[in-house]
């Protein structure tokens, strides 16, 4: 028994392949959960010097199979196109499309695999944003529009108070993240919640139809992501909103003062 348990800590995997094989799945081994892991390195960092360190390879070695990105991300982009074209066949405006199919192939972590990803990063710009996006760097962005803009009206701003507020371009900028996160997930649901309300209420609102429209499409792929990636935070999430909205969305005015305040 001592020989049996012994040789389940040190391969812990061939107890579970049994299971698999059964079930019909691929067996797990060690070369790919160390491909598994160079993959998500390389998409979270683009740096095949990053991916050749950890793995403990030649620059040369990985840059073979990294250089041109990885099977997988073209696999995405090109589902993505397809997707983005079906819709468009079916009616959809091209821009939506092209964003909806953007979000729904995007990936979505966990809030382990965000903090296994940003392990090693600066994270001292790291933000939340009222979307419920995770911003990594919000000296990145529109920060530079932002300040010529104050500099406009005569407000001069300290470098070190410097930060992107145009929280309602998060989804389409490089420096966000999708985390499943209960909090991420609830803030995306009253954000949404918040949307519609102003949608029906013509008088208050003042953002641009075709620009509302965008964001309400984008939500909505990326909340059924939610759901799949984490069922679990999903409902946690659901039933927060239940109760009542996330407290950046007090009342129907709070989208409309966020975005005067921050944009």
């Amino acid at each position: 028994m001592s020989a049996y348990l012994q040789q389940c800590h040190n391969f812990p995997h061939q107890s579970i392949n049994k299971l698999l094989t059964r079930l019909g799945f691929p067996k797990i081994t060690p070369s790919i959960l160390r491909k598994t892991k160079m993959d998500t390195l390389f998409q979270a960092t683009e740096s095949v010097y990053l991916v050749a360190m950890s793995a403990n390879n030649s620059i040369k070695a990985v840059s073979s199979r990294y250089l041109h990105g990885t099977p997988g991300e073209h696999e995405k982009k090109l589902n993505a196109a397809m997707d983005a074209k079906f819709s468009n066949a079916k009616g959809v405006d091209i821009n939506t499309a092209v964003e909806e199919a953007k979000h729904k192939y995007s990936n979505i972590l966990d809030h382990y695999e965000y903090e296994a990803l940003r392990e090693g990063f600066n994270r001292s710009h790291e933000a939340r944003t009222p979307t419920g996006i995770r911003c990594n760097d919000n000296k990145q962005g529109a920060v530079k529009t932002i300040n010529k803009m104050l500099e406009r009206i005569g407000v001069e701003m300290n470098s070190d108070e410097e930060a992107c507020t145009s929280f309602l371009d998060c989804f389409e900028c490089e420096h966000h993240s999708l985390v499943s996160d209960v909090t991420d997930i609830w803030l995306m649901m009253s954000f949404k919640e918040t949307l519609q309300e102003l949608e029906v209420t013509p008088a208050i609102n003042s953002m641009p139809p075709k620009k509302m429209n965008t964001l309400l499409n984008t939500i909505e792929t990326i909340l059924r992501g939610f759901r799949d990636k984490s069922p679990e935070n999903y409902k946690q999430a659901s039933e927060l909103q239940k109760q009542t909205s996330h407290p950046l969305y007090s009342n129907v005015y709070s989208l409309n003062d966020l975005h005067e305040a921050f944009s």
